[in-house]
């Protein structure tokens, strides 16, 4: 997308464009992983939170219920199952979101099925996926060129988690999948296959600006 064009737009077309129906979820998997960290000019992790926090504002008031997920090598979540989207569970969000920090490993695999797997099944779901699509850091180019293999085969088992759930998935309970890609240099093959076997689309947010428009 085009300087110009601020993610805020473009996340409100993709809004706009889901079918507006009596009850929906909106599940939210970030990465927090410690390649979040990096900063060009500002961390990845912080343009993952705003970029949240905007996704959260814009959702519809009425019939909504939601969670955040956040993994690295472990997941964690905003709560146990989904919560209905009011004032009082935003600022619980808000609070939550704000005190997650970078560190350990990347599992999106693991996360992609864990948000799939606790979806309701009884009601539309559209997963929202943040990430910059990286392993975590390595100094030693030796040993991320090994890794690149696993990272490969890890990108291939969430789009096929994807692809499979929905495929599955109840015709009066569809599921989409989007993809947001954080900063700069991310892995657009990983970000751009999650969202084309989701039924979604991917977008992009290489800086806060880009957010929250100028």
């Amino acid at each position: 997308m085009g300087s110009q064009a601020t993610l805020a737009l473009q996340v409100s077309l993709v809004l706009k464009n889901l079918h507006t129906i009596d009850a929906q979820e909106y599940l939210f998997v970030v990465d927090r992983s410690d390649s979040m960290a990096n900063a060009s000019p500002e961390s990845r992790i912080d343009i993952a939170k705003n970029t949240l926090l905007l996704l959260l504002r814009m959702l519809p008031v009425s019939g909504t219920m939601f969670n955040v997920y956040f993994f690295n090598d472990h997941i964690e979540s905003l709560s146990p199952r989904g919560l209905k989207y009011n004032k009082e569970n935003f600022r619980k969000a808000n609070k939550y979101v704000d005190g997650i920090l970078p560190e350990g490993g990347t599992g999106l695999p693991k996360a992609i099925r864990h948000a799939l797997q606790a979806r309701d099944l009884r009601i539309p779901t559209t997963i929202f996926l943040l990430t910059d699509g990286e392993a975590s850091n390595f100094s030693i180019s030796y040993l991320y060129t090994i890794l690149r293999a696993f990272l490969q085969v890890d990108r291939d088992d969430a789009i096929k988690a994807v692809r499979d759930a929905v495929a599955q998935a109840p015709i009066s309970a569809p599921l989409r999948v989007f993809t947001l890609g954080i900063g700069d240099g991310i892995s657009t093959a990983t970000c751009e296959g999650i969202a084309t076997a989701g039924n979604g689309v991917c977008l992009y947010a290489t800086q806060t600006e880009t957010i929250i428009g100028k």
